[in-house]
């Protein structure tokens, strides 16, 4: 059922990584963003309503996708620094906006769960590359992506 379910979170989060471009590289400041994506085109407020960027000390860093009230994923990669997981306290997410510098709500990380098979592959390949990010906050108003499995259940 866990391999399944990592499986379907990946599968998601690959779709996020092709909306909001490539992460900011662990020595680039957040002003260094591409201010766009290559092919791409302007998103209307609301369009991708499951779409979050992940905060390290208020500043965007990765971006993810909500699949709760209180949950959001991200790739593996984004929260780690060297072996360790970088410490929940350190993030935030930020949702309902179109813009990296303001709007939308802001929301405190309270934990980040790492698969218990997280590892790094040959030539930086990471086999399974999906924490969950546990909110300090319940919200509501923005819409989770999610796909129910049959006979798969999620809490």
């Amino acid at each position: 059922m866990w391999t399944a379910l990592w499986t379907l979170l990946l599968l998601l989060l690959c779709g996020v990584q092709g909306i909001l471009g490539q992460d900011v590289a662990q020595n680039q400041s957040a002003s260094a963003i591409e201010p766009r994506i290559v092919g791409g085109i302007r998103a209307k407020l609301g369009q991708f309503p499951h779409q979050i960027s992940l905060r390290l000390r208020g500043e965007h860093y990765c971006g993810g996708v909500i699949i709760s009230a209180s949950h959001v994923i991200t790739a593996g990669h984004c929260v780690k620094h060297g072996n360790d997981v970088v410490p929940a306290d350190l993030w935030s997410i930020q949702t309902g906006s179109l813009l990296l510098s303001s709007g939308g709500v802001r929301i405190p990380v309270a934990e980040v769960i790492m698969h218990p098979n997280y590892a790094t592959g040959g030539h930086n390949v990471r086999t399974i590359n999906i924490p969950i990010i546990r909110l300090k906050v319940i919200f509501s108003g923005t819409s989770p992506c999610w796909a129910k499995m049959e006979n798969e259940q999620f809490r």
